[in-house]
C-alpha cells in the first residue's frame, strides 16, 4: 500500500502542530506544556468508514486546517479529507475516533478521498499472519489481534481460551450463557463472525453436549425448518440428513415449532420465540 508522511508546522494559540514530509520514518509524538506535535501518514486514495465520526464533513482549505482540528479534538485517531477540492477551492475533512488498525475491516479503497492516520508502530506491519495491528496512542506501543474471531496466537491457531472459546477438530466453539430468541442467538454468532452452530456427527455432537453447563441446561443449535414444513436446514447449508440425534418422537411440534435446541446431547424442536442459551462456532 503507498502512503507518505506528512509534516506540517503550525503554530496557533500556543500549539505547535508539527508534521513532516519525509522518507516514511516513525517520527515520536511528544506534549509539552505549550507545544504538541502529531505525525500523520497519509494513504492515498482510501477512506475509513468509521462508525466513530466525531464530526461531519468541514469544510477546510487545506490540510493544514483539517489537521488542526484533529489536533483541538482530544479523541481524534486519524481523518478523512476529499482528495480534490470544489470549484471555490474547498475541501471536506472528517475527525474520527478510530483509524485504519482498530477498524482495518472498514478501510477499503476510494478515488474520492484520502486517509490520515496518527504514526504509530503499526506502520510498520510488525504483526504476522491472520492478525491485525492495535497500536496503543498512550505507550506508543502495540498489540496484535486476531482477525479470526475465537482464535488467538501468533498465527491465530489456537482457540482463544482466555474468552470461553474450546476446540474440536479445526474450528473453535463457545457456549453463550446469555438468552436470547433463536434468530437473535443466531445474529449475535455472526455478528462476531461465527455461525449458530451446526452438528454433522456424533462425535461434535458429544463435544457440544459437554459445554453446557449440566445436563438441565438446553441450548440453541443451528437447525430449522422455517423455509418449509418438515424441510430441516442447517445454517451452514451443509446437507441434512448426514446425523441427527433427535429425543423420542421429536420433532413433532409441526408448523408451530420450527427451531431446534440441544439438551443432555439430545435434539428437540420448540419454538423460535423461546429464550435459550446458544452454542458459536467458528467459521474455517
Amino acid at each position: 500500500m503507498m502512503f507518505s508522511t506528512f509534516n506540517l508546522l503550525v503554530l496557533k494559540c500556543s500549539i505547535l502542530y508539527h508534521i513532516l514530509h519525509g522518507d516514511g520514518q516513525s517520527l515520536p509524538s511528544s506534549r509539552h506544556s505549550t507545544h504538541r506535535f502529531i505525525n500523520f501518514v497519509k494513504h492515498s486514495f482510501n477512506y475509513l468508514n468509521a462508525a466513530t465520526k466525531i464530526s461531519n464533513k468541514l469544510a477546510v482549505r487545506s490540510f493544514d486546517e483539517c489537521g488542526i482540528q484533529c489536533l483541538r479534538t482530544s479523541t481524534c485517531l486519524s481523518v478523512n479529507m476529499a482528495s480534490s477540492s470544489d470549484d471555490n477551492g474547498v475541501y471536506w475533512c472528517e475527525i474520527l475516533a478510530s483509524d485504519k488498525y482498530m477498524s482495518s475491516e472498514s478501510f477499503k479503497p476510494s478515488p474520492n478521498s484520502h486517509h490520515f492516520s496518527i504514526m504509530t508502530p503499526c506502520i510498520k506491519d510488525p504483526c504476522v499472519g491472520l492478525q491485525t495491528c492495535v497500536p496503543n496512542y498512550n505507550d506508543g506501543s502495540y498489540k496484535c489481534r486476531c482477525l479470526r474471531v475465537g482464535f488467538s496466537g501468533d498465527y491465530c491457531q489456537e482457540c482463544d481460551t482466555t474468552n470461553g472459546w474450546r476446540r474440536f477438530n479445526i474450528s473453535c466453539y463457545k457456549f453463550f450463557s446469555e438468552v436470547g430468541k433463536w434468530k437473535e442467538a443466531k445474529k449475535r454468532c455472526a455478528d462476531i463472525g461465527s455461525i449458530l452452530v451446526p452438528i454433522h456427527s456424533a462425535n461434535e455432537n458429544d463435544f457440544i453436549s459437554s459445554l453446557l453447563p449440566d445436563e438441565e441446561t438446553t441450548a440453541w443449535i443451528g437447525a430449522n425448518d422455517i423455509g418449509t414444513e418438515g424441510n430441516w436446514v442447517w445454517v451452514d447449508r451443509k446437507n441434512w440428513g448426514e446425523y441427527e440425534n433427535w429425543s423420542g418422537n421429536n420433532p413433532n411440534g409441526d408448523v408451530i415449532e420450527n427451531c431446534a435446541l440441544i439438551q443432555s446431547g439430545r435434539w428437540n424442536d420448540v419454538s423460535c420465540g423461546l429464550r435459550r442459551y446458544y452454542v458459536c462456532k467458528t467459521k474455517n
